[in-house]
């Protein structure tokens, strides 16, 4: 795996003023019978039902009926409906295969209950952009921890960290091969923007599935203002993974330099000399990696 990209994952979308009634229950009960049911009433006493079930294609369908009216939506991670798992990189030209394949299965499938059987006639509500490729994730969790830790939602996780930012945006670092159960994905560092309402839809256009590059990569950028994107990497990961204890000790020697005196007193003198060579080694491996979304990160397949 080389490279990186930077496109859709889950995609939220809705249609409103859908039929729904007896004949969408009857209908659902025929067809999916293991279907979720909920009601309750929220603060202000408005009263709604609600209807879930998972799809092989659609993923999770919903239906909601208030007194504001009934719609339906659907929410889909569009690599895994292409290619089976949520891993794999797609090109801007998938992204737009999978929204136009999702939109005509709910048309194809529940067509009958809705308004406007237009396949464009959906309303975007959640996208998730993002952009991954191969970093150490330790050092480059590390960093971002360090830099944002003070700012308001941010949450730090042994994996990964998180930024509640507001209703309508929220960021995620994460390794994508411990978060996804796939060792083929282990140091594979996803940068994910979570947009909702307004802000999703002024970057994904449902009616003409325009996605602008420029603008998408212009919102996930915006995750680095007012702190430094560069990051200094030692490789401490794969040190850690050649040489298991040998590198964590060689680790804590490179951050922590007063702890030579220590080591040398501890340590078997061959251990010692292998230890701190290979913290050498590191540091002459240092390199500088930029965590923005590059220019054409989304047109050829990445990581």
């Amino acid at each position: 795996m080389s490279g990186g990209s930077a496109v859709i994952d889950t995609v939220r979308l809705q249609w409103p003023d859908v039929r729904v009634g007896e004949g969408f229950r009857d209908w659902l009960e025929a067809n999916y019978p293991s279907y979720g049911y909920s009601r309750k009433a929220y603060s202000w006493d408005l009263p709604w039902e609600g209807f879930e079930f998972n799809h092989e294609v659609l993923g999770v369908v919903g239906v909601k009926r208030s007194r504001l009216g009934d719609f339906l939506w659907v929410e889909r991670s569009l690599p895994k409906m292409l290619h089976g798992d949520n891993c794999k990189q797609l090109t801007m030209a998938e992204a737009r295969e999978g929204l136009a394949l999702l939109s005509e299965s709910v048309v194809g499938l529940l067509g009958d209950f809705l308004p406007d059987s237009s396949v464009n006639a959906a309303r975007v509500q959640r996208v998730d952009f993002y952009h991954q490729r191969e970093m150490p994730s330790a050092e480059v969790f590390g960093h971002i921890a360090r830099c944002i830790k003070r700012q308001k939602g941010v949450a730090l996780h042994l994996t990964g960290v998180e930024v509640h930012q507001s209703r309508e945006v929220h960021g995620r670092f994460y390794d994508k091969g411990i978060e996804s159960g796939n060792e083929q994905y282990v140091g594979v560092v996803r940068h994910e923007e979570q947009l909702r309402g307004k802000a999703a839809r002024s970057l994904l256009d449902m009616q003409t599935l325009k996605i602008d590059p420029a603008a998408v990569r212009a919102q996930m950028n915006k995750r680095f203002e007012g702190w430094p994107a560069e990051v200094e990497c030692y490789g401490y990961d794969k040190l850690v993974q050649d040489h298991k204890h040998r590198g964590a000790a060689a680790v804590a020697l490179c951050e922590l330099p007063q702890l030579e005196p220590i080591l040398k007193a501890h340590l078997a003198k061959d251990m010692f000399y292998i230890v701190k060579n290979l913290a050498l080694e590191a540091k002459r491996k240092l390199s500088r990696l930029d965590l923005r979304v590059p220019e054409g990160a989304w047109v050829q397949p990445g990581v």
